[in-house]
């Protein structure tokens, strides 16, 4: 069983997975990590609790988007616009780590996590 954090990374390498994870996150807010979290937990069938949506939109407002408003507002060629997405990219994972201590991996026979994901936000999810 490969870990949150390995499985997101394997996962993400996929350029439909990043597209479709990044439209989610701009046209419904839903975080990336969640979306990644969803998956990882329909992979090894553990239980999806919803209210992770909304514990990890608030952390993203908390500290996510000033960090990714702060890169998108620097020279990319830059040192700084460096130091920005290596911070950005470090709160993502520390978003990562937050939700699994959060959200302990609970063996699940129910729905899987992405229909619950769906049911919860009225969305579809193609990954």
């Amino acid at each position: 069983m490969l870990d949150f954090k390995d499985y997101s990374i394997k996962l993400w390498q996929d350029p439909a997975v990043e597209k479709e994870c990044l439209m989610l996150q701009n046209t419904h807010g839903v975080t990336v990590a969640t979306i990644l979290y969803a998956k990882w937990c329909d992979m090894y069938s553990l239980y999806f609790n919803p209210t992770v949506i909304d514990f990890a939109k608030q952390i993203e407002t908390d500290k996510i988007i000033p960090l990714r408003t702060l890169r998108i507002n620097t020279n990319k060629p830059s040192p700084s616009y460096k130091d920005a997405m290596n911070a950005e990219i470090q709160a993502e994972l520390d978003l990562m780590q937050q939700i699994l201590n959060a959200y302990p991996n609970t063996p699940c026979n129910e729905k899987s996590a992405i229909k619950n994901m769906e049911d919860t936000l009225s969305i579809n999810i193609s990954i």
